[in-house]
């Protein structure tokens, strides 16, 4: 990852790298002749191309922290800090969002997504029962559409939410797509769908989180098929953010709100231009 921020951050920002690495240079070579002259002991060390071979790889290192891809960034709105970074969303604490299908109880679903890996988790404990249980309970009532006798048939609606949790692990699954399971239809999900699932959750989300922190993943991405980047469905997540937020004069009962984003995203979203437009702005 290290090796990504600096090589991208140099390609994004080749002149600003070559600009700061030249003003180091020359601040460094300022500060450091009067310490020489003073300290005639150091005069042997640096001298000739030893000074100039140090001071230009501490210029170097200089110019290309300066200018590295950042890996988090931070904003306060109305009194809730919001935190956006690369990483991995099981590996954070607090409540965790997976986008899911209207058919929640799918079980076969695309291997390595979010949910098939909560389902992993469960089934590595002996507890699908128990997963299903909790969905059962939770979703009591809010079926929309009985397609079936089968629970992977029974459909609710866009933004319906369940909360599940396995020994410490929490989970908020959220229906976006029609399905997740075989030949994913094209039309699978679209940008009004996104908005009102991510819309009806930020509503519902007080009920729930209680103060508590939430990880929010990049979605709409991957099987979604949503025909937006990734940089503009991040800004889409964000909007739906505060668009709530202020809709409640800030009133949102959560911890930190964290939007994590997979590592391979990391090239095609550059957190600098969210720093400028969101830091700037609140």
């Amino acid at each position: 990852m290290l090796v990504k921020q600096l090589t991208l951050g140099a390609k994004d920002n080749l002149f600003k790298l070559v600009l700061t690495w030249a003003v180091t240079f020359a601040a460094g070579w300022s500060v450091i002749e009067p310490i020489i002259g003073l300290a005639p002991n150091l005069q042997q060390v640096f001298q000739g191309t030893n000074r100039l071979a140090l001071l230009a790889m501490l210029s170097v290192i200089v110019a290309l922290v300066r200018i590295a891809r950042p890996k988090k960034i931070s904003f306060n709105f109305r009194n809730h800090k919001i935190s956006i970074k690369f990483g991995n969303l099981f590996d954070e604490h607090g409540y965790k969002v997976i986008p899911v299908s209207r058919r929640m109880h799918e079980i076969d679903v695309v291997k390595n997504s979010l949910q098939d890996q909560v389902i992993q988790k469960f089934k590595a404990g002996n507890g699908l029962k128990r997963y299903h249980q909790q969905l059962n309970e939770y979703l009591d009532g809010k079926f929309v559409t009985p397609v079936g006798t089968s629970e992977a048939l029974t459909v609710v609606e866009v933004g319906t939410v369940a909360m599940i949790t396995n020994n410490d692990e929490r989970y908020i699954y959220l229906a976006l797509t029609e399905t997740e399971v075989g030949d994913i239809p094209e039309d699978n999900c679209s940008t009004s769908k996104l908005w009102t699932a991510l819309e009806r959750f930020w509503q519902q989300s007080g009920s729930f989180l209680r103060g508590e922190n939430v990880n929010v993943p990049l979605i709409g991405g991957g099987v979604a098929g949503i025909p937006l980047s990734p940089d503009h469905l991040l800004t889409l997540l964000i909007v739906s953010l505060l668009s709530d937020i202020s809709q409640r004069n800030g009133k949102i009962t959560t911890g930190e709100i964290n939007i994590i984003l997979h590592k391979s995203y990391f090239e095609a979203i550059d957190l600098r231009t969210h720093k400028q437009k969101w830091l700037s702005n609140y």
